[in-house]
């Protein structure tokens, strides 16, 4: 079933503000292990960039421009307080500029699927959901589970595969695969034999594809290439799916 506009939108306040919760002023220059090369400024500073492009390109419909960003705050004794504020002022206008959108109307956009606004808060909620994994998890604290992962892995396969095929002009693992988690009671079948990529809901005719199975935690977290799959990938085009990893 889909989730509704509000349950993003509580989603995207919940975790900006947990992700935001972790920048101090001892923390500012810590590593970021699962974003390499990134220090906790480095992506707190991404994370307000991309909810402030993404209301622009909802707000207007078109392709933000870099100059109308409002830019983070420059380093200084009073940075880790005005990069929380920032951070959470900016989740703020992004979800009030959201709020009111009609799912299914037209918009802007750089994926590959329909131009209609319910990508956006999905895809932002999605976002900052990783992100604020990543933060966590930097600082030491052992990351908050993902009350959304089953709609984030679908996700992952209905927006991100297409958008990485499209700007990178990479080739997906070929082949069907039956992507079963356990503690959702959720399946799917991801077919890519043909020229497009078919996300489906699961049949029994399936039964005897290749799967990649796992808690929905523990298959987003692999997806995006956060961490290995507990006990591994079970077949070869599991395995390859897990290389190709996010965007």
């Amino acid at each position: 079933m889909a989730l509704t506009t509000g349950t993003y939108l509580g989603s995207i306040t919940s975790d900006t503000a947990s992700l935001a919760a972790t920048i101090t002023d001892e923390t500012l220059d810590v590593d970021v292990p699962t974003c390499p090369g990134w220090t906790l400024r480095d992506l707190a500073h991404h994370l307000g960039e991309v909810q402030r492009w993404a209301r622009l390109a909802a707000v207007t419909g078109a392709p933000p421009q870099d100059d109308a960003i409002d830019p983070p705050p420059a380093p200084g004794p009073d940075e880790a307080r005005a990069l929380q504020e920032w951070l959470t002022s900016g989740a703020r206008a992004l979800v009030d500029a959201m709020r009111d959108l009609d799912p299914a109307a037209p918009t802007w956009h750089p994926f590959p699927v329909p131009r209609v606004a319910g990508v956006w808060p999905r895809r932002q909620a999605h976002e900052v959901a990783v992100h604020r994994w990543d933060a966590q998890r930097a600082v030491g604290e052992p990351g908050d589970a993902f009350p959304l992962a089953a709609d984030f892995v679908a996700e992952y396969f209905e927006v991100i595969v297409p958008r990485v095929i499209d700007r990178d002009g990479r080739t997906p693992p070929v082949g069907r695969l039956r992507v079963r988690l356990t503690d959702a009671g959720t399946e799917w079948t991801v077919d890519t034999t043909e020229r497009d990529i078919r996300f489906t809901a699961w049949a029994a005719a399936d039964v005897d594809l290749p799967e990649l199975t796992g808690s929905a935690d523990d298959v987003v977290l692999a997806l995006w290439r956060r961490q290995p799959l507990p006990g591994g990938p079970t077949s070869p085009l599991a395995a390859q799916w897990l290389e190709f990893g996010g965007n």
